[in-house]
């Protein structure tokens, strides 16, 4: 196993739980063990080599015909559609999914807080929100020690909701027909043509999969310490 046939890149609280526990039901797609399989947009995973990733998050493939990643993290940085492309190659197909830019920036506050990485009221983050990315903090147990890391996944929450530029980026790198962008909200008022779209996007037969599932991610202790526990 040494191919990746597919990624979704996001966005964060536009679907990709949901569309994960849809897309796993399908025999043959196989997904990681770990949902989001951090490795491409963490520098300190990167360096470790693709053999610990497959070794890692990929323990019970049993010979499904395509594989994919789904992570919204990948859509933070170009670096790290560069780097699936550097893995495996410009026939690699993406997935996008878009949300309306206010909504999924005020999800992504909701579970910031509930996460115990934000304290501020949503307009105050927001007013404070290029000032923290252009002075990042080392957080010390955080998974990545590189500087701006945490302060892009978790506190950008205008700067995740701005999709032209990764648009922008998959276009100059990739062909036109290997890229799927999904609009958050026609997803959730019409799954089933939705799934089927992307069953053709992938090439793969259509199988009756359970669309109606509630994709709720458990709410996480309000304090950062206990959540890094």
């Amino acid at each position: 196993m040494n191919k990746v046939h597919f990624f979704c890149i996001g966005a964060q609280k536009a679907g990709t739980t949901l569309l994960h526990d849809i897309l796993i039901q399908h025999r043959d797609i196989y997904l990681p063990d770990e949902k989001e399989a951090h490795f491409f947009d963490v520098n300190e995973q990167y360096k470790k080599g693709l053999k610990y990733y497959f070794e890692t998050y990929f323990k019970s493939y049993s010979g499904q015909k395509i594989i994919g990643n789904i992570n919204p993290n990948l859509q933070v940085e170009n670096r790290s559609v560069n780097r699936l492309i550097e893995s495996f190659g410009n026939d690699i197909k993406i997935i996008f999914l878009i949300r309306n830019p206010v909504k999924r920036a005020y999800s992504h506050y909701l579970m910031s807080r509930k996460r115990g990485y934000e304290n501020l009221g949503f307009f105050d983050a927001i007013k404070l929100e290029k000032e923290r990315l252009a002075n990042p903090k080392l957080i010390e147990d955080y998974e990545s020690q590189e500087l701006g890391h945490f302060e892009k996944n978790h506190l950008g929450y205008i700067y995740r909701s701005l999709y032209a530029d990764m648009i922008k980026h998959l276009y100059n790198v990739l062909p036109r027909e290997n890229i799927k962008i999904i609009v958050f909200e026609e997803f959730i008022n019409d799954k089933k043509t939705v799934i089927e779209d992307i069953l053709s996007f992938l090439e793969l037969d259509f199988q009756p999969l359970n669309t109606n599932i509630k994709s709720n991610i458990a709410q996480k202790p309000m304090f950062f310490e206990v959540s890094k526990f």
